[in-house]
């Protein structure tokens, strides 16, 4: 991730960080936060470097990566428990994000 928790200094956005933990949709997390959905978005922005969509995928691809690696659950199951609905789009982000499919995961050696 481009920004590590301890370089945010708003605690309103480490707030929506738990919350995008947990899958929230970002006009929850704003309600939260008493704060506009564009005010969280750019408080969001500016503190860590990404959007909320975006940090929010990281999320689910990293959580998705380390199911992988430890289970022997099949892509579909992961993609589910991760928090995607279209398992064509997580093969495609996974892919893009870890430069193998999901499926070659447990077949390729760890690399940091």
């Amino acid at each position: 991730m481009k920004k590590d928790r301890l370089t945010i200094r708003d605690r309103r956005v480490l707030r929506a960080i738990q919350c995008i933990e947990v899958l929230e949709e970002s006009r929850e997390i704003a309600a939260k936060l008493n704060l506009s959905a564009s005010r969280l978005r750019h408080l969001f922005k500016e503190q860590t470097g990404w959007s909320l969509g975006q940090f929010s995928k990281e999320l689910k691809l990293r959580k998705a990566r380390k199911i992988l690696q430890q289970t022997f659950r099949t892509v579909k199951e992961t993609a589910a428990i991760a928090g995607f609905s279209d398992v064509s789009h997580f093969v495609r982000d996974y892919k893009s994000r870890f430069g193998c499919r999901p499926s070659e995961t447990r077949t390729r050696p760890r690399s940091g």
